[in-house]
C-alpha cells in the first residue's frame, strides 16, 4: 500500500503524507463507518486488489463476469472494478464452506465493505444479483 501512496505523496511531501495517509488507512479498516472514510482510493487500490484475484485464482465468479466485461453484450453496470470485488468477495456465509486463500485475497475488501453502516461510498456498487458463488459452484 505504501508503494502506491507514494504517487500521490509527492505534492504534500513524502513523510507528511505517509503519515497522514497511513493513519487514514489504519482508521478505515478498522472503523470505516468513520466519515473520513467516504473514499479510500487513497490508500486502497481497488484494481490492484482485483487483478491480484483474478490472477491468483482465475475461476472464481467474479473473475469469469470480468472476463466477460470486455465484450459488447456484457451488462456494464456490472463491469465496474468495485461491483467486480462485490461479486467475487460476497460476505461469507455461515452455510458455505470457506475458501482460505480467497478470503485471504478479499481480508480487505470485506474490512471496508462488508461492515454495517459503512462510509466507503464505492461499497454501495454491488454484486451481479443472484449470482452463483464458486463455494455454490463446487
Amino acid at each position: 500500500a505504501v508503494l502506491s501512496m507514494r504517487r500521490g505523496c509527492e505534492l504534500f511531501g513524502m513523510v507528511i503524507c505517509l503519515v497522514m495517509v497511513g493513519t487514514a488507512s489504519a482508521t478505515c479498516f478498522d472503523d470505516p463507518t468513520a466519515q473520513a472514510c467516504s473514499s479510500v482510493d487513497a490508500y486502497y487500490n481497488a484494481d490492484n486488489a482485483l487483478d491480484n484475484i483474478c490472477t491468483t485464482m482465475p475461476w472464481v465468479s467474479g473473475c469469469t463476469i470480468r472476463r466477460q466485461c470486455t465484450g459488447e453484450q456484457a451488462n456494464k453496470r456490472y463491469c465496474s472494478t468495485w461491483s467486480l470485488l462485490a461479486s467475487t468477495c460476497p460476505e461469507p456465509s455461515s452455510s458455505e464452506q470457506s475458501d482460505p486463500q480467497l478470503d485471504n485475497l478479499c481480508l480487505e475488501y470485506r474490512q471496508l465493505c462488508h461492515v454495517e453502516g459503512t462510509a466507503v461510498a464505492q461499497c454501495s456498487q454491488r454484486a451481479v444479483p443472484n449470482m452463483i458463488t464458486t463455494q455454490q459452484a463446487t
